[in-house]
Protein backbone atom coordinates (compact mmCIF):
# COMPACT_ATOMS: atom_id res chain seq x y z
CA UNK A 1 0.00 0.00 0.00
CA UNK A 2 1.56 3.04 -0.76
CA UNK A 3 1.72 6.01 1.57
CA UNK A 4 -0.88 8.70 2.09
CA UNK A 5 2.17 11.54 1.87
CA UNK A 6 4.92 11.65 -0.13
CA UNK A 7 8.37 11.46 1.63
CA UNK A 8 9.96 14.78 2.59
CA UNK A 9 13.19 14.17 2.06
CA UNK A 10 15.17 17.85 0.99
CA UNK A 11 16.01 18.84 -2.21
CA UNK A 12 18.27 16.50 -4.84
CA UNK A 13 18.41 15.60 -8.17
CA UNK A 14 16.82 11.99 -9.07
CA UNK A 15 17.51 11.11 -12.76
CA UNK A 16 18.00 14.66 -13.52
CA UNK A 17 15.25 16.16 -12.13
CA UNK A 18 15.13 18.51 -9.39
CA UNK A 19 12.80 17.60 -6.15
CA UNK A 20 11.91 18.47 -3.16
CA UNK A 21 10.61 14.95 -2.11
CA UNK A 22 9.82 11.59 -3.63
CA UNK A 23 6.39 10.66 -4.92
CA UNK A 24 4.32 8.02 -3.19
CA UNK A 25 5.14 6.16 -7.03
CA UNK A 26 9.18 6.84 -6.31
CA UNK A 27 9.14 4.96 -3.44
CA UNK A 28 6.68 2.21 -3.84
CA UNK A 29 9.29 1.77 -6.99
CA UNK A 30 12.56 1.95 -4.50
CA UNK A 31 10.32 -0.62 -2.59
CA UNK A 32 9.71 -3.18 -5.07
CA UNK A 33 13.22 -2.54 -6.79
CA UNK A 34 15.08 -3.49 -3.30
CA UNK A 35 12.64 -5.52 -1.90
CA UNK A 36 12.59 -4.24 1.31
CA UNK A 37 8.74 -3.07 3.02
CA UNK A 38 7.86 0.70 2.10
CA UNK A 39 8.00 1.67 5.46
CA UNK A 40 11.74 0.48 5.79
CA UNK A 41 12.54 2.17 2.59
CA UNK A 42 10.85 5.59 3.41
CA UNK A 43 13.26 5.85 6.86
CA UNK A 44 16.27 4.99 4.76
CA UNK A 45 15.80 7.47 2.09
CA UNK A 46 15.02 10.01 4.79
CA UNK A 47 18.44 9.92 5.86
CA UNK A 48 19.88 9.55 2.29
CA UNK A 49 18.05 12.51 1.19
CA UNK A 50 20.53 14.62 3.37
CA UNK A 51 23.53 12.89 2.25
CA UNK A 52 22.51 12.97 -1.58
CA UNK A 53 21.30 16.93 -1.44
CA UNK A 54 21.67 18.94 -4.44
CA UNK A 55 23.88 15.80 -6.02
CA UNK A 56 22.74 13.91 -8.93
CA UNK A 57 21.32 10.36 -8.38
CA UNK A 58 19.32 7.90 -10.81
CA UNK A 59 16.83 5.94 -9.37
CA UNK A 60 19.84 2.43 -9.75
CA UNK A 61 21.89 4.32 -7.73
CA UNK A 62 19.13 5.03 -4.65
CA UNK A 63 18.02 1.93 -4.72
CA UNK A 64 21.63 0.11 -4.78
CA UNK A 65 22.01 2.74 -1.61
CA UNK A 66 19.09 1.15 0.14
CA UNK A 67 19.81 -1.95 -0.03
CA UNK A 68 23.61 -1.37 1.37
CA UNK A 69 21.93 0.95 4.39
CA UNK A 70 19.65 -2.33 4.90
CA UNK A 71 22.87 -4.46 4.58
CA UNK A 72 24.82 -2.71 7.01
CA UNK A 73 22.30 -2.60 10.14
CA UNK A 74 21.78 -6.45 9.70
CA UNK A 75 25.27 -6.80 9.56
CA UNK A 76 25.74 -4.16 12.79
CA UNK A 77 23.09 -5.87 14.80
CA UNK A 78 24.11 -9.52 14.30
CA UNK A 79 27.72 -8.45 16.16
CA UNK A 80 29.20 -11.46 18.39
CA UNK A 81 26.27 -10.71 21.95
CA UNK A 82 28.36 -9.82 25.28
CA UNK A 83 26.45 -10.07 28.35
CA UNK A 84 25.88 -7.21 30.39
CA UNK A 85 28.25 -6.49 32.70
CA UNK A 86 26.30 -5.09 35.32
CA UNK A 87 24.10 -8.38 36.06
CA UNK A 88 27.54 -10.40 36.00
CA UNK A 89 28.81 -7.92 38.56
CA UNK A 90 26.22 -8.90 40.61
CA UNK A 91 26.31 -12.16 40.17
CA UNK A 92 29.83 -12.28 41.51
CA UNK A 93 28.86 -10.03 44.54
CA UNK A 94 26.54 -12.68 45.74
CA UNK A 95 28.32 -15.13 44.98
CA UNK A 96 31.22 -13.98 47.63
CA UNK A 97 34.24 -15.65 44.83
CA UNK A 98 37.69 -14.81 45.60
CA UNK A 99 38.02 -12.08 43.23
CA UNK A 100 41.64 -11.69 42.83
CA UNK A 101 42.06 -15.70 42.47
CA UNK A 102 39.31 -15.78 39.97
CA UNK A 103 41.31 -12.94 38.22
CA UNK A 104 44.26 -14.98 37.96
CA UNK A 105 42.76 -18.07 36.93
CA UNK A 106 40.70 -16.67 34.20
CA UNK A 107 44.19 -14.76 32.80
CA UNK A 108 46.10 -18.13 32.75
CA UNK A 109 48.25 -17.33 35.93
CA UNK A 110 48.56 -13.44 36.05
CA UNK A 111 50.91 -12.03 38.44
CA UNK A 112 49.48 -9.52 40.83
CA UNK A 113 46.07 -10.07 40.55
CA UNK A 114 45.37 -9.10 44.10
CA UNK A 115 46.97 -5.38 43.20
CA UNK A 116 43.94 -4.66 41.74
CA UNK A 117 41.21 -2.98 44.05
CA UNK A 118 37.87 -5.14 44.41
CA UNK A 119 35.35 -3.06 42.41
CA UNK A 120 37.73 -3.12 39.61
CA UNK A 121 38.81 -6.74 39.58
CA UNK A 122 35.37 -8.00 40.14
CA UNK A 123 34.25 -5.69 37.11
CA UNK A 124 37.19 -7.19 34.60
CA UNK A 125 36.00 -10.71 35.86
CA UNK A 126 32.63 -9.97 34.81
CA UNK A 127 34.04 -8.88 31.19
CA UNK A 128 36.11 -12.29 31.38
CA UNK A 129 32.97 -14.59 32.84
CA UNK A 130 31.23 -13.33 29.66
CA UNK A 131 33.50 -14.26 26.98
CA UNK A 132 35.42 -16.99 28.90
CA UNK A 133 37.13 -17.95 25.55
CA UNK A 134 38.67 -14.75 25.95
CA UNK A 135 40.79 -14.84 28.57
CA UNK A 136 41.77 -18.09 27.50
CA UNK A 137 42.60 -16.95 23.59
CA UNK A 138 44.88 -14.10 25.50
CA UNK A 139 47.31 -15.82 27.77
CA UNK A 140 47.15 -19.74 25.77
CA UNK A 141 49.74 -20.69 24.03
CA UNK A 142 47.97 -23.52 21.93
CA UNK A 143 47.17 -22.86 18.40
CA UNK A 144 44.89 -20.04 17.92
CA UNK A 145 46.00 -18.41 21.26
CA UNK A 146 47.87 -15.30 21.70
CA UNK A 147 50.59 -16.13 24.72
CA UNK A 148 50.29 -13.07 26.59
CA UNK A 149 51.48 -12.82 30.16
CA UNK A 150 49.22 -10.16 32.02
CA UNK A 151 51.08 -7.96 35.28
CA UNK A 152 48.95 -6.07 37.33
CA UNK A 153 50.98 -3.51 38.99
CA UNK A 154 50.94 -0.88 42.57
CA UNK A 155 52.03 2.04 40.62
CA UNK A 156 50.56 4.23 37.94
CA UNK A 157 51.03 4.69 34.60
CA UNK A 158 49.98 8.37 33.34
CA UNK A 159 50.57 8.11 30.12
CA UNK A 160 48.62 5.23 28.92
CA UNK A 161 47.04 3.60 31.62
CA UNK A 162 48.28 0.22 30.20
CA UNK A 163 50.53 -1.28 27.96
CA UNK A 164 51.26 -4.25 25.61
CA UNK A 165 54.36 -4.87 24.27
CA UNK A 166 56.60 -8.23 23.62
CA UNK A 167 53.63 -10.58 24.65
CA UNK A 168 53.52 -8.62 28.00
CA UNK A 169 50.36 -6.49 28.98
CA UNK A 170 51.40 -4.62 31.76
CA UNK A 171 48.24 -3.06 33.83
CA UNK A 172 48.65 -0.40 36.02
CA UNK A 173 46.95 1.03 39.14
CA UNK A 174 43.51 3.45 37.87
CA UNK A 175 43.02 4.68 41.68
CA UNK A 176 40.12 7.01 41.71
CA UNK A 177 38.83 6.30 37.95
CA UNK A 178 35.57 4.39 37.38
CA UNK A 179 35.51 0.42 36.94
CA UNK A 180 34.36 0.66 33.07
CA UNK A 181 37.43 3.03 32.89
CA UNK A 182 39.44 0.66 34.20
CA UNK A 183 37.84 -2.64 31.87
CA UNK A 184 38.38 -0.37 29.12
CA UNK A 185 41.51 0.18 29.02
CA UNK A 186 42.34 -3.44 29.87
CA UNK A 187 40.34 -4.54 26.64
CA UNK A 188 41.52 -1.85 24.42
CA UNK A 189 45.31 -3.49 25.11
CA UNK A 190 44.02 -6.97 24.97
CA UNK A 191 42.67 -5.82 21.17
CA UNK A 192 47.00 -4.89 20.47
CA UNK A 193 47.84 -8.22 21.67
CA UNK A 194 45.08 -10.47 19.80
CA UNK A 195 42.70 -8.65 17.31
CA UNK A 196 45.48 -6.81 15.89
CA UNK A 197 47.77 -9.32 16.04
CA UNK A 198 45.42 -11.97 14.11
CA UNK A 199 44.49 -8.67 11.81
CA UNK A 200 47.90 -7.30 10.64
CA UNK A 201 50.51 -8.17 13.21
CA UNK A 202 52.09 -7.19 16.31
CA UNK A 203 54.77 -4.47 14.74
CA UNK A 204 53.68 -1.79 11.62
CA UNK A 205 55.93 0.28 9.82
CA UNK A 206 55.44 3.70 10.37
CA UNK A 207 54.21 4.54 7.42
CA UNK A 208 51.09 2.14 7.58
CA UNK A 209 50.43 2.66 11.00
CA UNK A 210 50.48 6.71 10.26
CA UNK A 211 49.59 7.28 6.70
CA UNK A 212 51.33 10.02 5.26
CA UNK A 213 49.16 12.64 4.52
CA UNK A 214 51.72 15.03 2.56
CA UNK A 215 52.88 13.01 0.21
CA UNK A 216 56.31 13.88 0.74
CA UNK A 217 57.39 10.96 2.35
CA UNK A 218 59.70 8.71 -0.29
CA UNK A 219 61.98 6.09 -0.60
CA UNK A 220 62.82 3.29 1.92
CA UNK A 221 60.06 4.12 4.26
CA UNK A 222 57.48 3.55 0.88
CA UNK A 223 59.44 0.05 -0.04
CA UNK A 224 59.04 -1.14 3.88
CA UNK A 225 55.60 -0.24 3.42
CA UNK A 226 55.26 -2.34 0.10
CA UNK A 227 56.93 -5.48 1.89
CA UNK A 228 54.64 -4.98 4.62
CA UNK A 229 51.50 -5.12 2.51
CA UNK A 230 52.96 -7.62 0.18
CA UNK A 231 52.99 -10.24 2.96
CA UNK A 232 49.31 -9.45 4.69
CA UNK A 233 45.93 -10.79 3.31
CA UNK A 234 43.41 -8.98 1.31
CA UNK A 235 41.09 -8.65 4.35
CA UNK A 236 44.09 -6.89 6.17
CA UNK A 237 44.30 -4.66 3.40
CA UNK A 238 40.24 -3.65 3.23
CA UNK A 239 39.80 -3.67 6.77
CA UNK A 240 42.88 -0.86 6.52
CA UNK A 241 41.21 0.50 3.28
CA UNK A 242 37.98 1.22 5.64
CA UNK A 243 40.13 2.82 8.59
CA UNK A 244 41.52 5.59 5.61
CA UNK A 245 37.97 6.01 4.86
CA UNK A 246 36.36 6.72 8.19
CA UNK A 247 39.79 8.93 9.73
CA UNK A 248 38.60 11.46 7.43
CA UNK A 249 35.49 11.74 8.63
CA UNK A 250 36.02 11.59 12.51
CA UNK A 251 32.89 12.57 13.60
CA UNK A 252 31.85 8.93 12.23
CA UNK A 253 34.54 7.37 15.11
CA UNK A 254 33.48 6.64 18.48
CA UNK A 255 35.49 8.11 21.32
CA UNK A 256 34.83 6.84 25.18
CA UNK A 257 35.96 8.45 28.20
CA UNK A 258 39.34 6.48 29.37
CA UNK A 259 39.98 9.07 32.30
CA UNK A 260 43.59 9.85 32.64
CA UNK A 261 44.02 7.84 29.76
CA UNK A 262 42.20 10.34 27.79
CA UNK A 263 39.29 12.31 26.92
CA UNK A 264 36.59 11.08 24.38
CA UNK A 265 37.93 13.52 22.21
CA UNK A 266 41.86 12.63 22.62
CA UNK A 267 40.74 8.78 21.68
CA UNK A 268 39.17 9.83 18.72
CA UNK A 269 42.15 11.58 17.77
CA UNK A 270 44.55 8.77 18.28
CA UNK A 271 42.44 6.56 16.03
CA UNK A 272 42.53 9.26 13.39
CA UNK A 273 46.58 9.32 13.99
CA UNK A 274 47.34 5.43 14.21
CA UNK A 275 45.98 2.24 12.50
CA UNK A 276 46.98 0.35 14.88
CA UNK A 277 45.02 2.85 18.06
CA UNK A 278 42.18 2.45 15.71
CA UNK A 279 42.01 -1.59 15.71
CA UNK A 280 42.31 -1.45 19.35
CA UNK A 281 39.60 0.83 20.34
CA UNK A 282 37.15 -0.98 18.01
CA UNK A 283 37.95 -4.11 19.37
CA UNK A 284 37.32 -2.66 22.77
CA UNK A 285 34.10 -1.23 21.88
CA UNK A 286 33.08 -4.39 20.28
CA UNK A 287 33.90 -6.25 23.05
CA UNK A 288 32.15 -4.21 25.54
CA UNK A 289 29.02 -3.95 23.09
CA UNK A 290 29.04 -0.37 22.63
CA UNK A 291 29.85 -0.47 18.99
CA UNK A 292 26.59 -1.51 17.50
CA UNK A 293 24.12 1.07 18.53
CA UNK A 294 27.47 3.69 17.57
CA UNK A 295 27.61 2.35 14.35
CA UNK A 296 23.89 2.68 13.56
CA UNK A 297 23.42 6.19 15.29
CA UNK A 298 26.82 7.11 12.28
CA UNK A 299 24.73 5.91 9.77
CA UNK A 300 21.60 7.76 10.61
CA UNK A 301 24.03 10.66 10.22
CA UNK A 302 26.08 9.95 7.42
CA UNK A 303 24.55 7.03 4.80
CA UNK A 304 27.38 8.08 2.00
CA UNK A 305 28.44 5.46 0.37
CA UNK A 306 32.17 5.46 1.23
CA UNK A 307 31.04 5.21 4.67
CA UNK A 308 28.66 2.92 4.62
CA UNK A 309 30.96 0.20 2.93
CA UNK A 310 33.65 0.79 5.60
CA UNK A 311 31.46 0.76 8.52
CA UNK A 312 30.14 -3.09 7.26
CA UNK A 313 33.64 -4.17 6.68
CA UNK A 314 34.87 -2.65 10.49
CA UNK A 315 32.28 -4.95 11.79
CA UNK A 316 32.82 -7.76 9.34
CA UNK A 317 36.78 -8.21 10.18
CA UNK A 318 35.72 -7.72 14.40
CA UNK A 319 32.96 -10.78 13.89
CA UNK A 320 35.54 -12.96 11.66
CA UNK A 321 37.89 -12.50 14.33
CA UNK A 322 35.30 -12.95 17.34
CA UNK A 323 34.63 -16.55 15.77
CA UNK A 324 37.85 -17.56 15.83
CA UNK A 325 37.42 -17.60 20.35
CA UNK A 326 35.61 -19.74 21.62
CA UNK A 327 32.53 -18.75 23.73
Amino acid sequence: MEPKQPLPSGPFLLDGKRADRLTPTQLAEVAARSALPVATVGKIVDHLADIEAELPLTMERLVEAVRQVDATHAVVRSMYPFPSLDDLRIGWELAGTDIAAELEHRLGGASGAGNVPGAQAVALNAFLAGWPGFGRALTGTGPGQYGVNVEFQRTVNRVQGAVYQDRLLRVGAFPGETTLTFVRTFVHEAGHATFQRYLIGDRLPMLVDQPDDTGTVTGDARTEAAQFWSQRSPAAREFYEAWMVLRRKPACLLGLDLGFVGSPEKRVARQVESFAEFCAEVFMQMATNVLPDHVLTVLDRDASQDVLKAWITVVRGLRAFARTVEK
